[in-house]
C-alpha cells in the first residue's frame, strides 16, 4: 500500500492485488487504522499517524494501548475496558487468524472486587464503538444474572433441599434435556448432554442441598444410559469442567466428542 500526504491530508492507497479497509474514526483520534487481508486467512492491523502518515510500529502501539474506565453509580459497579493484542489473549482453544490486531478485555468491579472478566473475540478497531453504552448493557446483563442467581439460591434453600432423590433426579433430567434443546444442534463437544453434570460444578452447586449428590449423579447417568463406576465418578467431580484431569476421565468414559 502507498501512503500519500497532500495538503495535510493523509491517504492510504492499496497496491495491485491488495485488499484493505481504512478506518479514520476509532478510539485513537490521531491515527488511521488499516486492515490488510493476509494471504492465507485473517487480516493484519496497521496503524499510521493521521497527520504525518508515518507507520506506528507494534512496539510503539504496545506502549499506548488505551484503558477506559466507567462508573455506574446506580449499580455500584465500575467497568474497565482495556485494549490488548489478540495474540496475547487466551481464547479457550479459539485460534487467532489476525496479525497485530487489537481486541478488548472487559472487567466489572463492585467495592474493589472483580465480578466478571471477559475478552471479546473480534477486531475491535474495525468498527466504531461506544464503550459506555456497551458497558451499560454488560452491567444490566450482570444485574439480571445476579437477580436470577438470587432466585435460584432461594429455590435451592426452600424447595430443592426438601425433595426426594427421585424428585431431584427428575428435575435434573428435565433441565438437561431443556439445555440440550436450547443448544439448537450446535456441537457441544460431548457425546452425552449430561456430561457437564459430572464435574466439580455440580458438587459446588447442589451438594449443600443434597445429602447424596453422588447417588443423584449415578441416577442421572442411568437415565442417559451411562455407566460410571462410583470410584471414577467421585474422582471426576473433584475437577473443574474442561480441566485436563476432567477431560482425561471423560475421554476414558467416551464422553468427549473428539
Amino acid at each position: 500500500m502507498k501512503v500519500i500526504r497532500h495538503n495535510d491530508i493523509v491517504n492510504i492507497i492499496p497496491e495491485e492485488g491488495e485488499e484493505i479497509t481504512i478506518h479514520r474514526e476509532t478510539v485513537y483520534p490521531n491515527r488511521i487504522i488499516v486492515f490488510k487481508r493476509l494471504p492465507e486467512k485473517g487480516w493484519q492491523e496497521i496503524h499510521f499517524d493521521k497527520n504525518k502518515g508515518t507507520l506506528i510500529s507494534r512496539e510503539e502501539r504496545e506502549q499506548t494501548l488505551p484503558v477506559f474506565r466507567y462508573h455506574f453509580d446506580d449499580a455500584g459497579i465500575k467497568a474497565e475496558v482495556q485494549h490488548i493484542f489478540q495474540d496475547t489473549a487466551h481464547f479457550n482453544g479459539y485460534t487467532v487468524e489476525d496479525e497485530d490486531a487489537e481486541t478488548i478485555r472487559i472487567k466489572l468491579f463492585r467495592d474493589g472486587k472483580e465480578l466478571s472478566h471477559g475478552i471479546r473475540v473480534e477486531r475491535i478497531n474495525a468498527r466504531p464503538h461506544n464503550y459506555f453504552e456497551e458497558m451499560r448493557r454488560d452491567v444490566d446483563s450482570l444485574l439480571q444474572q445476579e437477580e436470577s442467581n438470587r432466585k435460584f439460591d432461594l429455590f435451592l434453600q426452600e424447595t430443592y433441599t426438601h425433595w426426594t432423590m427421585e424428585e431431584k433426579v427428575h428435575y435434573h433430567y428435565g433441565r438437561i434435556l431443556f439445555e440440550d434443546r436450547m443448544q439448537g444442534g450446535y456441537p457441544s463437544g460431548y457425546t452425552s448432554p449430561a456430561a457437564h453434570y459430572f464435574s466439580k460444578w455440580f458438587m459446588n452447586t447442589f451438594e449443600p442441598y443434597n445429602i447424596d449428590s453422588i447417588g443423584t449423579l449415578q441416577a442421572i447417568a442411568k437415565r442417559f444410559d451411562l455407566h460410571i463406576e462410583e470410584t471414577l465418578l467421585r474422582e471426576m467431580v473433584r475437577h473443574e469442567l474442561r480441566s485436563d484431569e476432567w477431560r482425561t476421565i471423560a475421554r476414558q468414559l467416551g464422553l468427549l466428542d473428539k
